[in-house]
């Protein structure tokens, strides 16, 4: 479960990094390449324990950190501003069965 903690902290953190860049600009594309993010001190990437921006848009994102248990930790922003969380291994490590968290 500490692994998952550490994917879903680096997810809430990106998002920090990923609104300042908003608050800035007023989109969420080329989130990925600025300072906001880049600069953020976080594993960025694909990988086991890194996180990473999959989707930017004008008023939307999808952030994913990737625990090293192998499980992803999903934080999508929608078009209406509606935040939602989810995960990809139900029921296991800190993944509620209701995949969400």
């Amino acid at each position: 479960k500490g692994q998952d903690a550490d994917a879903k902290s680096a997810s809430r953190n990106l998002v920090s990094h990923v609104e300042s860049f908003y608050a800035t600009e007023q989109t969420y594309a080329g989130a990925a390449a600025s300072n906001d993010v880049t600069n953020s001190g976080l594993d960025l990437g694909n990988g086991s324990g890194q996180v990473e921006i999959t989707a930017a848009g004008p008023d939307t994102y999808t952030i994913v950190g990737h625990s090293k248990s192998g499980g992803n930790f999903t934080i999508s922003k929608a078009a209406n501003g509606v935040v939602s969380r989810t995960c990809d291994k139900k029921g296991e490590g800190a993944c509620p069965a209701s995949g969400k968290w």
